[in-house]
Parts: structure tokens; sequence; C-alpha cells
């Protein structure tokens, strides 16, 4: 199973080791030869090791040969360990090589007594047939002293290797024999190291024989620097009798390792709490790591900062050894100079993975300019002409279960602009309007994407914001309109985001777009409305929608989007796995080139939609969104030009937004209120006491009404 393993899993597997040993025994390595040797396919060739230089052999170590190539001609490619007279030991001491074996491997010969004794003493002879080496170790089983730690590296192989499941590269894998696992143990840890990451990469594991390896059988998202596996007993007797497989998608494999978890020094390590930030121009970047030894003497281990672009391109490296003293605290810090933009970051500290995450730095900064095509504002003049001359029809159903608070809760229905059929969609919504008299600002809420169909339908409560009016829209195809008894009508839009991709003007969010529109048009026809009050948010999809209502309607008093979709699609699709994998499919469908594909998507991108939007908005990003990343965020907020805007980045928020935003937003509207024209204006000194009244925002109100009242004379009273 895969792990991420904490302080506490690793300081009981240490206690454990302690219990049941007084002293453990570690690898410890000694080069005997480095160079290149080529044994041809007839024997010829060989490198043989001086005694001198096997001195502290013994029975249970091994001789590891790198293995560079693997000839495709020997009947029988092999090696063998041979005395320093060329014969061979009995029972002969070798190992057999598969053609197919991936380069380089290290191919590992273990000692017996009999073996450790002779080439101590005499030396030997390393040979075979149909192979090159380039180096030559003994690895040294030692015992250390009470409470003495070792390495708890043990490298199983090294170098590059492409690892991709799509067919794009031919033999993008790479297999390993039984015999690079010969010194595994069951409770460590089988580890992947992996560079040049890809958005979506995927890492995964099986046996040698392309079969499911126990213990082991789920697919690993990847986004830090390694991937690793608990070995199992059962995993543990496949590896030492088959080896394992290494397959997936998106990364290149740089090493494989086994970990000892009883050789890792005992550390708490934390991370600093402003580490996850989105920092500020004139700020400080910078990554603080704590180091606790919880060991009776000093401890020293490695501390380590990767550092990639959020589209996935390496940046840097950077590492810090440190000794820390016995229960002492240390801190290590890694300043960085950062140019405008988002990164990826991966701390590593103790032989462990502390954790991966994103930071900022000076976000409005980010060159993100408007590509917008010559009939952009032509294009979305056609569409509002078409949607004004279709008829709104509304109609209003009360929702008496519902309904049983303050405020009434409806279902709407409204004819909107057709797919280019020339046929009206019908879209719907929940409308709540408080059953007090007077007028009410509004907020509409537009939706997020209703993925499978599976999103939530939320209403206005109908006790909740009893001083508002709310809107509720679900636009073409999605929530109340894909749901019985409306879905079936509604089931040719499939995939929201790929229907009539590539054909902007039947593509479905030029249709969305427009049922924003309608919604506006809606709450603006009722009667309870001040229309100089109507306010518009939503998240994700809906942050979308929010900005193409700001931008395509001039009534919108001020806006409040959230982790916004559909932002910047050229660099959208580098920075994030969806939507680019529908888009890249349609691509190929169609025949589309990238110029070709982003000139159409620009109609719709909310970078050049975010030109028109003039007024006051308050919008909420999440630092670690994995589907609209907070670049995407940012690309219509620069080009935003509203005299007043605002941004929050939630620094430890994925696709989501806290609790708190709900009162932010509900905060700037209020505070964005334009005085009624009609309310408290006309309650004059001289209003008789039995006159109307009016609420504190100087809306009109009934008798009905429970909360601060203002009637005559401008008094005060709670009702």
């Amino acid at each position: 199973m895969k792990k991420q393993r904490t302080l506490c899993s690793i300081l009981m597997l240490v206690s454990l080791y302690a219990l049941g040993m007084r002293a453990a025994t570690v690898d410890v390595r000694t080069n005997l030869w480095t160079g290149t040797q080529v044994v041809d396919d007839n024997w010829s060739g060989s490198q043989s090791i001086a005694a001198g230089l096997l001195a502290q052999a013994t029975a249970g170590d091994e001789i590891a040969v790198t293995i560079t190539a693997v000839s495709q001609t020997a009947e029988w490619p092999q090696m063998s360990l041979r005395k320093a007279d060329w014969s061979m030991y009995d029972p002969a001491v070798g190992v057999n090589f598969e053609k197919t074996a991936t380069v380089p491997f290290e191919a590992r010969m273990t000692l017996t007594e009999a073996v450790a004794a002779d080439i101590k003493t005499n030396g030997c002879v390393i040979t075979g047939c149909g192979f090159t080496m380039t180096s030559i170790d003994l690895i040294h089983k030692q015992e250390l002293a009470e409470g003495e730690k070792g390495d708890p590296v043990h490298p199983v192989w090294t170098g590059e290797k492409v690892i991709d499941w799509s067919g794009a590269v031919p033999d993008a894998y790479l297999q390993l024999p039984a015999t690079d696992f010969a010194s595994a143990q069951a409770g460590w840890l089988l580890r992947f190291n992996y560079a040049d990451l890809a958005i979506g990469a995927q890492g995964h594991i099986s046996t040698g024989s392309w079969t499911d390896m126990p213990d082991g059988t789920e697919y690993i998202s990847l986004t830090a620097s390694y991937f690793e596996y608990d070995i199992t007993e059962a995993m543990l007797a496949e590896l030492k009798a088959n080896g394992c497989v290494v397959s997936g998608i998106g990364f290149t494999l740089t090493g494989v390792e086994l970990i000892d978890p009883a050789q890792v020094p005992s550390m708490a390590c934390t991370l600093a709490a402003d580490a996850v930030k989105c920092w500020e121009a004139g700020e400080q970047p910078q990554i603080t790591v704590n180091l606790q030894s919880l060991e009776a003497k000093e401890m020293t281990t490695t501390v380590s900062l990767k550092l990639r672009r959020d589209n996935y391109t390496d940046y840097y490296t950077k590492s810090e050894q440190v000794t820390v003293p016995a229960g002492e605290t240390k801190q290590v810090t890694f300043p960085l100079t950062l140019e405008p933009g988002f990164y990826h970051a991966v701390v590593e500290a103790n032989y462990n993975l502390l954790r991966d995450f994103n930071i900022g730095y000076n976000p409005t900064a980010i060159a993100c300019t408007p590509d917008m095509q010559d009939d952009f504002e032509a294009f979305w003049n056609t569409a509002k002409a078409e949607l004004a001359a279709i008829p709104m029809n509304a109609k209003m159903t009360l929702d008496e279960e519902k309904s049983t608070g303050a405020r009434n809760v409806y279902l709407v229905e409204l004819q909107s602009i057709g797919n280019g059929d020339g046929q009206p969609v019908t879209i719907r919504g929940y409308y709540a309007v408080p059953k007090a008299e007077g007028t009410y600002p509004v907020i509409i809420t537009q939706n997020g994407y209703d993925s499978n169909g599976a999103s939530q339908i939320y209403w206005p409560d109908t006790n909740g914001n009893p001083d508002w009016i709310e809107f509720n829209v679900s636009n073409r195809g999605q929530l109340v309109n894909n749901r019985p008894p409306y879905k079936d009508e509604n089931a040719f839009y499939g995939d929201w985001f790929a229907y009539n991709f590539g054909n902007k003007d039947t593509y479905y969010y030029r249709g969305a777009y427009m049922d924003v529109v309608r919604s506006i048009d809606f709450v603006c026809s009722q009667p309870n409305v001040q229309q100089e009050n109507i306010f518009m948010t939503g998240g994700s999809q809906g942050g979308a929608f929010t900005i193409a209502g700001a931008a395509l309607d001039g009534r919108l008093n001020a806006i409040a989007p959230s982790i916004q979709f559909m932002g910047d699609f050229p660099v959208y699709f580098q920075v994030g796995a969806w939507p680019a994998s529908v888009a890249r499919q349609k691509q190929q469908e169609l025949g589309l080139t990238d110029e070709q594909m982003y000139t159409f998507l620009s109609y719709f991108d909310t970078k050049n939609l975010a030109t028109l939007v003039t007024c006051p908005v308050l919008t909420a990003m999440g630092l670690q969104d994995p589907v609209c990343p907070p670049r995407t965020n940012f690309a219509p907020y620069i080009n935003f030009q509203s005299a007043e805007k605002q941004y929050v980045v939630n620094p430890e928020c994925q696709h989501e937004t806290p609790a708190e935003w709900y009162n932010q937003y509900m905060d700037f509207f209020t505070s964005h209120l334009n005085p009624p024209t009609t309310g408290i204006e006309a309650v004059q000194a001289d209003t008789p006491a039995d006159g109307p009244m009016y609420n504190v925002m100087g809306q009109l109100v009934g008798e009905d009404y429970k909360g601060i009242v203002i009637q005559g004379g401008r008094k005060y009273f709670q009702r």
C-alpha cells in the first residue's frame, strides 16, 4: 500500500525493531572496481578482483555488478563468479540474464561461507557471456552497536527511464529481476524516484510476469518526487521470486531504492506554518523546516526542497545537511527568489516526504494578455440580440414544502437561446422571495459543473437571508434540468465542455452564458426586486458564469466569483489535467490545430470576458486547487477593468472555498448596496407613528416582518 510515512509510524517500527534485536545489521557498500568491461558471447572478457580488496568479506555478503548492456545474440547471457584460477565453485555462483532486461541494473551474487573464505585469501574473477559491466561492489553485512544506525537506503537501480504506457514511447517500462531484491526485507519500503513529471502522471508496479502485485495493486497519482510501497510478506515473496515491473504514465524513473525504516534517525520534522503561502510583491518568500532530535545523541540528516513551476517543468533543487544535537531543535530555511507566478514545492526531510504543495508570488504581475478575436464583442452582441428576441415565458411554481418560513421558494422555468437549431431551451432554478411586503436586493447564484449528474442541488433556505431575494440558477442541461422529470429532454448534451466543441456558434457555453443573462432578465422582471441592487456569485463553472454575467450585462452591481473555471485556456491546458484531456480528444477527432482550437476557445475565455467587467469584484482562489489552478483564476482577475477589485487566496484550499467565504462575499455585497429608489428616504420626521415600516436597509416591509424596523419620525424598534 502506498505510504507517505509519518514520524509516528517510523518511530513505531524503530521501537519494534529495538525490542526484537539488540543490534542491527546494515549494508556497507565498498567499490571494488569501476570502468567498462565487455564480456562477449564467447566468454571472452573478465575482471579480476585482488584478495586485498575482499578482506572484510563474510558469509551473507554480496558481490554486486552493475550491468549496462545485455547481448541480444548470446544464447544464454549470464555472469559467473570464478576462483582466481578460473575454476568454478561447487555449487556454482552466478546470475542468468533475460535479454529483455532493462539496463542499467544491478546483478548480485550472495557469498557462502566457503566462497567468502576463498576470495579473502585468493581473490576472484568475474566473467560470463553476453553483457557489459561498469562497476563491481562488495556489499558487506555489518552489525551495528546498540543504538547505532546505518544507511537506511539500499540502491536497487539508478538511471533514466521514460515511463509511458500510452504507447508513444516503445518499451516505456522498467523490469527489475528477482536478484535485485535479494536483500529486501518485510517492513522495508520499496521507493521509486522520478523526475520530469507530467500533469496527470501515475505510477504502478506489477509482478515480473505482469500480474497484480500482492498488496500493491493500486495506481498512484504522482505529485511529489517519489512513490513507494510497504513491503509485506506477500509482496516480498513475489519480489524475491519474480522481481517486478514498474509502469505508469507521465514521468521519468530515476532510481529504485529499498528503505530500512529502522535505520532512519528518530526526528520530528515539521513544516513552518508560513511556508504554504502566496506572497505579495516586496515580501520575502521562504520555506522553513523544523527538525527535533528524539534520540539521546546528535543526529545528522538531509533536508531538500525541490521547486518546479506550476506547469510541472523542473525549476531547481536545494539541499542542506543538518546535524541536530540530542533533544534540540534546529531550523532549515530556504529563501526563495521567485518570478511572479505559482510553483509546486516538494519538501523532503530525514529520508521522507514532508509535504508537497503549491506556493505563489506576486500573482497580479503575471503576464496574461487577452487574445480575443476582432469580432469578439460583435459575436456576443449577436448572441444577446438573439436572446432578446426570445420571449422569457417565465413560469413560477410555489414549492410549499420549501416555503414554510420567512420566504416563499418557487421553481422557476425560463426560455433561453437555442443550441443552433432555432428551438428555445428551457432552463430552471429556485427563486426565494421574502413573504413580507417590500422591495429587496437580490443575489443570483450560478451553478457549478454538474459532473455525471452527481452534483448536489441547492435551493435557497426559506428562513435564510430574510432581507434578500435569492435565485439559484440551473443552466441548460445541468442540475435541476438534469434530474427527473426533465433529464430525458437534456440527455443529448453529454459532456458539457465537449458539446459542439469547435463550433463557436453552437458551442455549449455560448448558450450557457446567455442563460446567465436570462437569469438577470428574470429578476429584473420581478416587482419585489431592487433593480439597482442585483449581485451575482458562483463557484467553479459558476464563477465563470458570474464573470460572463458581469461582462455581457451591465445590470449587476457587484460580483463574487470563486475558484473560477474557463480561464486562459492556452495556459490552463499546461497546468491542469481537466478539461485539457477533453479538449485534446475533441481536437484530435476534429483535426484542429492548436491555433484553431485556441481561437475557438478564446470567445469563451474568462480572461477575455474580464476586459468587459467594470463593476466591483471580490474573488476567492484555492492555492492548492488542481481543477482550476490559481494561475487560471488570476487570468480574469488581472484583466478586470473594475476600479475596485479584491482577491482572497486560501492557502490550504483545493477546489473549494472555506466556510467564511459566504460571510466575506455577503459583507462585500452589503457594502455595495445602492440606496433604493423607494424606501428609507420616504420616512420623514412627521410620518405618522402607524405609517409604513422599513428595515435598516430602507426596504419597505410588511406587518409580518420580524426584526429591527423604522417607523414614524425614524423611530427604531424590534418587532
